[in-house]
């Protein structure tokens, strides 16, 4: 299995995982997954991976980024999607309205506005202060780079008060929203 297909096995995992989240969330439990079709590529690079309705007119769109384990305590912001054919990450290209981070094997899930992300990372330039660094997890031909950002400065600096694990379809206060 390369990179790629290794990436995407842990993005179905989690996308399973994340169905049921959804659903409840969504109006009249009903969503669409923008993974596939003739035009999916564009949605998902403009809007995201999940479309939903919080009520019978109004719709969002969710990215979901998902990792199989939280073992440095960040999150990471791709920058670059293929630094050598100057193509972008996410952080700069996406224009979704919520940022679902998971980690699977902790069961967490991060719910983050995706535009309040935005202004934070480049109307205060914040995302400047972590450095860059090439994703080194999978062996790829991409050469993807990013900016891993403390989970903890995310929660504190755009006021996140609560996760959520999927597997127990619990809320969980975060340390100082109590």
């Amino acid at each position: 299995m390369n990179a790629f297909e290794s990436a995407k096995t842990v993005e179905q995992r989690s996308l399973e995982i994340l169905r049921p989240f959804i659903q409840q969330r969504a109006y009249n439990g009903r969503f669409v997954i923008t993974s596939k079709g003739p035009l999916a590529r564009e949605i998902q690079c403009a809007a995201g991976d999940v479309f939903f309705n919080s009520d019978c007119e109004t719709v969002y769109s969710i990215e979901i980024k998902a990792e199989e384990s939280n073992r440095y305590g960040n999150f990471f912001f791709e920058t670059w999607s293929n630094r050598s054919r100057f193509k972008l990450g996410w952080i700069y290209t996406l224009s979704a309205d919520l940022l679902l981070y998971h980690f699977i094997d902790d069961d967490m899930l991060f719910k983050i506005p995706f535009q309040k992300l935005k202004r934070w990372a480049f109307h205060s330039g914040r995302i400047y202060d972590f450095e860059e660094r090439r994703q080194s997890k999978y062996e790829q031909m991409n050469d993807t780079w990013g900016r891993c950002v403390p989970i903890s400065v995310i929660i504190e600096e755009l006021g996140l008060n609560e996760a959520f694990a999927p597997s127990i379809n619990r809320i969980i206060v975060l340390k100082g929203a109590e």
